[in-house]
């Protein structure tokens, strides 16, 4: 409100709980995880987390990126459709925060891990940080690009706590992360995207 005024907060107001939306599912089935991973962990069967560990880190990437996508190409319309063409001013924005959501289900995995083998102080630390991290970023973008730099630097923290999480998890287990999957699955939704604004632009 003070950098960028109350009509800013309104559509960052509407672009980041709609965006959210997309981690739901997936946080759903990694929060299932949480009572498996203390059981599997206080039995040392750890090649069972293991293998369990590295599904969620490639299903959760194959569920959310179309979502997310899907987000990406209509925000405009979704704005219009459920908030009116008053709101279509915060679609830029919405894009953006679209893509950090597909950070957010790794990084809650890796927190579920933690919470399960009994380390609760480890995502703390991360949360902790993250903030930080995220408040100098705002601090240091919103004047500049309002909510735009808000979008921005809301991202980039989710990209900070999914990595760091995915660090810190390796050091109690070697996982073996599924690259190739997620790096398939972006480049199967970079084409969508791509043929969704090719079509776009062609049909009126």
């Amino acid at each position: 409100t003070y950098f960028s005024g109350l009509t800013s907060v309104a559509l960052y107001s509407v672009a980041l709980p709609t965006t959210k939306v997309l981690a739901y599912i997936p946080q759903a089935i990694a929060r299932v995880m949480l009572p498996l991973t203390s059981e599997l962990w206080t039995k040392k069967e750890e090649k069972i987390l293991k293998a369990g560990m590295e599904a969620l880190y490639k299903y959760s990437i194959i569920v959310v990126l179309p979502l997310a996508l899907m987000v990406f190409s209509f925000s405009d319309v979704i704005l219009n459709i459920f908030f009116g063409k008053n709101y279509v001013a915060a679609s830029t924005a919405m894009k953006i925060l679209s893509i950090g959501m597909i950070f957010v289900p790794i990084g809650q995995t890796s927190f579920n891990f933690f919470l399960g083998v009994g380390k609760p102080q480890i995502p703390s630390k991360i949360v902790f940080g993250t903030s930080l991290f995220n408040f100098l970023s705002n601090l240091a973008l919103i004047p500049i690009l309002g909510i735009i730099g808000a979008a921005i630097s809301t991202t980039l923290s989710n990209l900070v706590m999914m990595v760091t999480g995915l660090i810190k998890t390796r050091n109690f287990m070697k996982l073996e992360l599924p690259i190739k999957i997620w790096a398939k699955t972006i480049i199967s939704g970079l084409a969508l995207v791509a043929v969704v604004y090719s079509l776009k632009n062609a049909l009126n």
